[in-house]
């Protein structure tokens, strides 16, 4: 049996002057990670750390969504 995880987060780059950064995904399977961008930026202060998702009104996050075609339409 598999033991499979998935993660959110933000990463600071190491050129990091203020603004959005970039989300990544973690993915776990039986122990081994692989991390990933999903190729959109958050404002940290709008990134809940302990969901693992921004926070906002709908429309705030329904354009974080759609920023790049991803999400349902």
């Amino acid at each position: 049996m598999s033991n499979f995880h998935l993660l959110f987060y933000i990463r600071k780059q190491k050129n990091y002057k203020g603004g959005a950064m970039s989300i990544y995904m973690r993915i776990t399977v039986n122990g081994k990670r692989a991390d990933i961008s999903v190729g959109r930026d958050c404002d940290p202060a709008k990134w809940n750390s302990h969901a693992g998702r921004a926070i906002g009104t709908k429309e705030e996050i329904g354009a974080l969504k759609h920023k790049h075609g991803g999400g349902k339409k």
